[in-house]
């Protein structure tokens, strides 16, 4: 098979992958919104069970298309278990990175803060951010209000907390400057275990058009690069953010390392 021919199948494998995560998300949004929610209604004692099993076999079905139709290599070593009082800091490469931190995560289901306007217009997200009760931030909005919310977030959730200190998606791949001040609201709250965690392989899917056509060049990983206590009453939240901005991006740099070593190592064994 010839370059160009290569080049289309792939080209191909991309956009059936974004046509069959568009229709999972549009079948499970309506799956969401009457088999799950009358589930919950009908045993609401079960309500954090179904919310835990729904939550993780939908990121496990988006990265499994991901993986059989796109073809994509995805490698989820984290293992973080769920409890009251988890804090998950994240870089933040694609669209795909939420499934992803969802499954960082053992036990029980997560909460992710996320922007007010993804809680409309969205199929099953916008649904999801709601029926979650997932924490939304409005940029511009007035900050003394938006660290009300985050204060309250941090002292009410009894489930683990995901947040991307970035803000918006990494457009180049590597980290962007971390926006601190949520994350030092939600860490003077409260004492927390957070875990601070790597992604990397994504950066050229900030839109499904861009994952659609670059499908052929991804390798996911994502890694856990520290958990850390952190006391509210005793430690610095703006030292200890900085510490974690630093963590993370030494991860980024040490996985891309270990990658292209492996990938020397693999080409040198080929060739003998």
């Amino acid at each position: 098979m010839g370059t160009r021919q290569q080049s289309r199948l792939w080209d191909l494998r991309g956009y059936l992958t974004a046509f069959a995560t568009l229709i999972l998300f549009v079948c499970a949004d309506l799956l969401e919104r009457t088999i799950v929610v009358a589930l919950i209604k009908l045993k609401p004692s079960a309500r954090n069970g179904i919310l835990h099993s729904w939550q993780r076999r939908i990121s496990l079905l988006t990265i499994g298309i991901i993986r059989r139709i796109g073809g994509v290599p995805v490698e989820i070593n984290p293992e973080i278990p769920w409890g009251d009082g988890v804090l998950v800091v994240m870089n933040h490469q694609s669209i795909i990175d939420i499934p992803l931190a969802f499954l960082t995560v053992v036990g029980g289901y997560s909460r992710i803060i996320t922007r007010e306007r993804y809680r409309s217009g969205l199929p099953l997200i916008s649904h999801m951010i709601r029926l979650y009760d997932h924490p939304t931030v409005q940029p511009g909005e007035r900050i003394s209000t938006e660290i009300r919310k985050l204060r309250k977030l941090a002292v009410t959730s009894v489930h683990p907390i995901v947040i991307f200190p970035e803000g918006a998606r990494s457009r180049d791949g590597e980290i962007g400057q971390f926006n601190t001040a949520g994350l030092r609201t939600l860490l003077t709250a409260r004492t927390w275990k957070v875990h601070a965690v790597v992604v990397d392989g994504l950066w050229r899917a900030t839109s499904p058009s861009d994952f659609a056509r670059n499908v052929k060049s991804m390798r996911v990983r994502v890694e856990e690069v520290g958990a850390f206590d952190f006391n509210h009453k005793t430690d610095d939240a703006a030292q200890f953010a900085a510490k974690l901005e630093q963590d993370i991006r030494a991860g980024l740099n040490d996985m891309r390392r270990a990658s292209t070593t492996h990938g020397a190592d693999s080409a040198a064994n080929a060739s003998n």
